[in-house]
């Protein structure tokens, strides 16, 4: 029943996966062996964080820009839109504080630039820092 469930889940990934021209990034071993796509590819599971990110980057030759670090919604990979601090959505004890904010098309969550931003480009630029950029 449990592997059931599992191939149900594969199947659904992988076709939306197609119908949004993606690939999947597992650590799965049963989902890379499954064979259902070959949109589907294995990150070391063993690796950490940091090394799987080169992996990615390096395999699929992705040019990293950091101009675009964060470009995209951590939540749903919406777009983002520029909203005023007025906003019904960002938190009054944050306006007083930041001046530019944005919202995800998507799913509607605000992002600023705080400390969090802050040390998650540093961090990003550190983790590819030995990459060509």
């Amino acid at each position: 029943r449990r592997h059931h469930a599992r191939q149900l889940l594969y199947r659904r990934l992988v076709e939306v996966s197609e119908a949004e021209d993606r690939v999947i990034l597992t650590s799965d071993e049963h989902l890379f062996r499954s064979r259902l796509s070959t949109r589907v590819f294995l990150v070391g599971k063993s690796l950490g964080k940091q090394r799987q990110l080169v992996e990615v980057v390096r395999g699929f030759r992705i040019e990293v820009d950091q101009a675009r670090f964060f470009s995209r919604c951590t939540k749903c990979n919406g777009d983002f839109q520029r909203i005023d601090k007025t906003h019904r959505g960002v938190p009054a004890r944050l306006a007083d504080v930041h001046e530019a904010f944005w919202i995800c098309k998507s799913c509607s969550k605000v992002y600023w630039e705080g400390s969090t931003f802050k040390s998650g480009c540093e961090h990003l630029a550190k983790s590819l820092s030995h990459l060509k950029m």
